[in-house]
């Protein structure tokens, strides 16, 4: 199914040592109604958005034989150079490093099949022969080329990156039972082979003079298998040659940027919004007491002033990079001087500066969606809700930003919001907690959340016009009821529309779609003892047979369930009622 929900534990959540406690108020919350009623986020169609909606509704220009006829004519300036090309070994490019003269029998069969392996595909193989032979590795490097080096090393990282995917895409449809036993031998798996990777990494970079692809490649590979530690170690390696003298190494914006994130541990995977993780993943984060051996001093500022005197010119990554770390450290001043500076929004109050020079659309630091995902991020970290899209919307609208390409960003902007609302839901649970309230005062819905969520998702969905599966997720659990009963019929009307299912993925995911959302109508229903008005709902809205019997059967065991409790406690209070009978009674004997 496209979600699979479960009812919202309303226990208290606790909040961690290293936990960033939340300064919203339940005043906070009701200005940032106000802010969203009094603002329109749908900012008008560039003409790009035009042309798209445009072709979008035509058919395929091109047919299989017409497009092979193009790219044939396309090709046919090349075809002169590459019958020639295509005699040139790679081997005779060096001689020196083909040469597997003075190997032994088993070092020349292990080389020459590392050798086959890298002119194939097999990337499993190659892995295979490099963790059984690692005592091959030294005499190995002596004998490739420089450029198949770096391609040993780019196919051992792909390999682990792709054992991941394909496990998902062959479990995609299969049951979520199935589907978690498994996950628990894919995440062994992944570490083993992460391992087992690092290794040989570690062998060649001992044996070989790594270049800057070859530590991008390895860095990248850590960074995103969540091994932060591994990564900034390689890093400090490289940095280390560049400041006995390498020459041929430099630290590019790539790595700068993993530098700044790591350092400053502003990597938004391991973010915590008060007392809810932003993301479920277990990463190596960093100890508090650990220090960059090549670093004088600890905060952004150090590392901005690091970053300055390297001369390199930033890019986007290099700015998400800043603007996550000042967000994480806390120093809003200087996050604030750089959006005003590079982008010329003034962050105080949401406008543009007069007189700013917008950059142009294929410069360095124009702004994307990435970056706003990170503005975003980073306030709403320090309990701001209006900045952050009052100087979004601005830099949208004097960018000209393409909203086809926003889902992700909203998404982030929905889950920020929802998180931080649930904060403040579970601040002033604890206070009433703490007072001794009743269970059923601080055990009570917020419903104010629920209406600024429902009025962000009015804004949004103008903008966007198909969310993706993650809003929707974001949606199913954060929205009022009433938002989602009143847009049930649009949905059931969608999974049974022959224009709209037109193939047979979209028709799945439409139905889906639907499941979930009588779902979690089922339960918020259930939980307020509606049960007719559930009944009527599932026999009204499935659109299949299968459908309604799951969804009245689940409805059916809930009320078994709910009677079975109410008998108990009737049971419970009459046998109370009869010994304070008893009781009385002998108390008039004596």
């Amino acid at each position: 199914m496209l979600t699979r929900l479960y009812s919202k534990s309303r226990r208290f959540a606790r909040l961690d040592k290293e936990s960033n406690a939340t300064l919203l108020t339940y005043h906070d919350l009701e200005l940032f109604e106000r802010y969203l009623k009094g603002t329109d986020f749908a900012a008008p169609q560039t003409k790009h958005d035009k042309e798209d909606a445009g072709h979008s509704n035509r058919h395929f220009e091109f047919t299989g034989r017409q497009l092979s006829r193009l790219i044939s004519n396309t090709m046919s300036p090349f075809s002169s150079s590459q019958g020639t090309a295509a005699t040139v070994n790679e081997n005779d490019l060096d001689v020196k490093h083909g040469n597997l003269h003075g190997l032994n029998e088993k070092q020349w069969i292990t080389i020459s099949k590392i050798k086959l392996c890298l002119k194939s595909a097999d990337d499993e193989a190659l892995y295979d022969i490099l963790k059984c032979n690692q005592n091959v590795i030294p005499t190995l490097v002596e004998r490739l080329s420089p450029f198949q080096t770096s391609l040993l090393i780019k196919r051992l990282t792909d390999y682990q990156i792709a054992i991941s995917k394909q496990f998902t895409v062959e479990q995609k449809y299969s049951s979520r039972l199935h589907s978690d036993s498994n996950m628990r031998g894919l995440v062994q798996m992944k570490d083993k082979t992460y391992q087992g990777v690092r290794s040989i990494l570690r062998k060649i970079g001992r044996n070989h003079h790594l270049n800057n692809l070859d530590y991008e490649t390895i860095v990248s590979f850590c960074m995103g298998n969540l091994r932060y530690r591994d990564a900034i170690e390689f890093i400090c390696e490289m940095e280390t040659k560049i400041r006995q003298g390498d020459t041929s190494l430099k630290l590019r914006n790539s790595l700068w940027a993993d530098k700044i994130s790591i350092l400053c541990r502003s990597t938004e995977k391991t973010w915590s919004l008060g007392r809810y993780d932003l993301k479920s993943n277990r990463a190596q984060i960093l100890p508090e007491d650990y220090s960059y051996p090549l670093l004088n001093g600890r905060g952004v500022a150090t590392l901005v002033k690091q970053y300055e005197d390297s001369n390199l010119i930033p890019d986007r990554r290099v700015y998400e990079a800043l603007i996550l770390a000042s967000g994480k450290s806390k120093e809003m001043s200087q996050l604030d001087s750089l959006i005003l500076n590079v982008w010329g929004v003034n962050a105080k109050t949401g406008e543009m500066v007069e007189g700013f020079q917008i950059p142009k659309k294929n410069s360095l630091d124009y702004p994307n969606f990435d970056i706003l995902r990170s503005i975003v991020l980073a306030y709403t970290y320090n309990s701001e809700l209006v900045k952050p899209l009052s100087v979004c919307n601005t830099i949208i609208e004097n960018y000209d930003l393409d909203s086809i390409r926003s889902q992700k960003y909203w998404e982030t902007v929905l889950q920020c919001t929802a998180l931080q609302c649930e904060n403040v839901y579970r601040e002033i649970q604890t206070k009433l907690w703490k007072a001794g309230a009743d269970k059923d005062e601080y055990s009570c819905e917020m419903l104010l959340s629920e209406d600024i969520f429902d009025e962000m998702w009015e804004h949004i969905i103008k903008i966007v016009q198909k969310p993706s599966k993650s809003m929707v997720r974001l949606r199913l659990s954060y929205a009022s009821l009433k938002a989602l009963l009143r847009d049930l019929p649009k949905i059931h009307q969608r999974s049974v529309d022959p224009a709209v299912n037109i193939t047979a993925s979209e028709a799945a995911y439409n139905e889906n779609l639907l499941f979930s959302y009588l779902n979690v109508c089922r339960i918020r229903l259930m939980k307020l003892r509606k049960f007719y008005q559930t009944e009527d709902m599932i026999n009204r809205f499935s659109i299949n047979k299968q459908m309604k019997q799951t969804l009245l059967r689940r409805l059916n065991s809930y009320q078994q369930r709910y009677l079975k409790r109410v008998k108990d406690k009737r049971v419970l209070e009459r046998q109370r009622i009869r010994d304070d009978d008893d009781e009385d009674s002998m108390l008039g004997l004596w």
